[in-house]
Formats: C-alpha cells, structure tokens, sequence
C-alpha cells in the first residue's frame, strides 16, 4: 500500500514538473522599442499563411495530455486499491463467517450441557420430593404391648396375675403369644426348671389354667408335655382365660 502512494506521489511530482518546462508565450504588445532617437525599422511582413503555429496553442495540448495520463495513472492506482480493499474485505467476511460458524457451535453445545443439566436437577428435586413425601407420612404406630410375654399361675377365676415381657424365675410359669395385644395363646413354658418347680405344687401352679387326666397328681413326673393351647382375652389390663390348655405329664 505504501509503494503504490509513493508510486502516485511521484507521478504527480513529474506532471506538474513537465508543465512548469512549457514556455510561456511572448507578449510582443507589451515589449517596448528601446530609448533611443533612432526609429528602427519594421519588420517584414509575413503573409499569414506562412506563419509558424501559436505556442499557446502546443501548451495547451501538452497539458491537457499530461493531465489526462495523470487521470489514467490516478485512476490506475485507485483501481488497484478497490481490488485490495476487495481482497481485504472478503478475506475478513471469511473469517466473520467462521467465527460465527463457531459460535454457533458453541452456542448449541452450551444449549446442549443446559438441557441436560437441567435434566439432571429436575430428577434430583424429584427424588427429593419423593424421599420428603416418604419422610413425611406418619410411621406406622409401634405395638404398646409385647408379642411375647410371660404370665404367673392363674387364679380360681382363670385370671393371669401377672404378665411380664421376660421369664421372671419362680413367678412365670405360661408364655402367651399375641398380635393386637387382645387376644392371645398361651402353654406352659418349655423349661425344665419351670417343669420342677410347677409339679412340685400342681394344684396352686398348674389346675388354674390347664386341664388334662391326673393332672393333680404328679408324683414321679418330670415334663409336661402340651397337648392343646389355651387362649385368653385381654381385659382391664389383664390376661383373663377363654380356653385352658391341654397337657399330660412324662416321667
């Protein structure tokens, strides 16, 4: 770009140089004869066909020539700078092209990554609302009573006088089962301590809650063996038998 300013500049510098060398015309009117009393004598007259062109006439073309060749050069060189402005021009549409193909690119892989991202939060705030909604409904309420207790000998009415949620050693003697803490099934315990100690008074220990033959006489006997199992009611915070339980003694 600098070498063709250059190359303008002195084009330029060279036209006007050739138009300043182009000698003026002679004004003869305004040239004086000298300051002498002599008369000088005048000159021939020349017929007008034969005179020489006007100089003004061969300036005048000359100028015009080399303005016109100016044009042609100024006009060159402007044409050269339209095709590299041209060639800059498309060179940088290609590049803006580019970068907005790029862009685009980029744009749609970051739609991509907010999708799913967005995916993603909404399973983990659905997987919250789901464990919050299991959090929040009402547990289940625990049994206030024991599926397993333990219960002391039964009185002539057929009442437990005491239930324990463990084998309390000389009191307990039954073990009763139940799944809504009102009705239950119950045997004597299965143990060979309890087995002595209830055979040693049959009357007080085992007649209250079971029937069975000779079970008032126990002499020489060492197990009690469970035929049927009784059942029994809960009322007024006690166990109360329904049925009494079948058993028979072994020695």
């Amino acid at each position: 770009m600098k070498i063709k300013v250059l190359l303008l500049s002195i084009a330029v510098c060279a036209a006007l140089n050739i138009v300043a060398q182009v000698p003026a015309p002679a004004d003869t009117d305004s040239i004086l004869p000298p300051s002498t009393e002599a008369v000088t004598p005048a000159p021939p007259v020349i017929p007008e066909a034969q005179q020489p062109p006007h100089q003004g006439d061969n300036r005048m073309l000359t100028s015009v020539i080399l303005i016109v060749l100016l044009l042609a050069a100024v006009g060159g060189v402007l044409a050269m700078f339209h095709r590299q402005n041209t060639r800059e021009i498309n060179a940088l549409r290609d590049e803006i092209d580019a970068l907005r193909a790029d862009a685009d690119k980029a744009n749609a892989l970051i739609d991509e990554n907010i999708k799913t991202l967005n995916a993603k939060i909404e399973a983990t705030k659905q997987a919250l609302q789901q464990k919050q909604s299991r959090e929040a409904k009402p547990q289940a309420a625990k049994p206030t009573f024991a599926p397993c207790q333990f219960l002391s000998r039964a009185d002539v009415n057929g009442v437990f006088g005491r239930a324990a949620d463990h084998i309390e050693p000389g009191n307990s003697f039954y073990e009763l089962n139940t799944t809504d803490g009102v009705h239950g099934t119950f045997h004597v315990i299965d143990a060979p301590d309890v087995h002595q100690l209830a055979l040693m008074m049959p009357t007080q220990n085992i007649t209250g809650a079971c029937d069975g033959e000779n079970i008032h006489t126990s002499a020489g006997m060492k197990r009690i063996v469970t035929d049927k199992e009784g059942t029994a009611v809960m009322k007024d915070g006690k166990w109360h038998i329904t049925s009494k339980s079948l058993i028979h003694y072994e020695p």
